[in-house]
C-alpha cells in the first residue's frame, strides 16, 4: 500500500485471513456449475469460501480493493452469471452492492443482484464476530439459506 502513492483506507478485522493469499485488487474462483457469483471482501469472505468448498454451484469474487474497481477486472464473472450475491458486513447501498449495482447499470450488464448484509444499525452486536455474521445471515448458513433460495424456480407474471 505505502508504494502505490495514493490515499487508501485499511480495515483490519479480529483475527487471520486464511484464503485467499493473493494481493491482487480481485481474485475470481470460478465454480464448476456455478450460475451464481457471490461477491465479497474482508471478513465475510471466509464464511463465503466455506459455502464455495461445499457447493459447485457457486463461483466467488473476492476484492482486496473497494476502490476504485476495475471494471475490466470483473466485467467477465458478472456477465457470465444469472445471479450474483453481495456478501458485506457494511451497509449495501454505501458497499460493494452499490457499487456493483451502478456498475453493472452503466455498462449495460444484467445480472439479477442481491444483497446480503445489515439492513439497519444495531447496536446488540452480542460477543463475537459469529454472533454478529448469524444476526445478518452473513455466516455460512445464511448465506447458503440464501442460495438456495435463489435456486428455488421463481414465479412469472403474465
Amino acid at each position: 500500500m505505502l508504494d502505490a502513492n495514493r490515499p487508501a483506507y485499511v480495515r483490519i478485522p479480529k483475527g487471520q485471513p486464511a484464503e485467499p493469499n493473493s494481493v491482487a485488487d480481485t481474485i475470481y474462483l470460478p465454480g464448476a456449475h456455478a450460475r451464481t457469483l457471490i461477491a465479497t471482501y474482508g471478513s465475510p469472505t471466509q464464511n463465503v469460501l466455506k459455502v464455495a468448498a461445499a457447493r459447485d454451484d457457486v463461483s466467488v469474487l473476492v476484492f482486496n480493493r473497494l476502490k476504485p474497481i476495475d471494471w475490466a477486472q470483473i466485467a467477465g464473472p458478472l456477465g457470465d452469471h444469472d445471479d450474483v450475491v453481495v456478501v458485506e458486513d457494511h451497509f449495501p447501498e454505501q458497499g460493494l452492492f452499490g457499487t456493483l449495482c451502478r456498475l453493472c447499470m452503466e455498462a449495460g450488464v444484467h445480472p439479477r443482484i442481491k444483497s446480503l448484509a445489515p439492513q439497519e444499525y444495531n447496536l446488540t452486536v452480542g460477543t463475537s464476530g459469529a454472533y454478529y455474521e448469524a444476526a445478518y445471515g452473513i455466516d455460512a448458513a445464511g448465506i447458503s439459506a440464501t442460495l438456495d433460495k435463489l435456486a428455488e424456480p421463481q414465479l412469472v407474471r403474465s
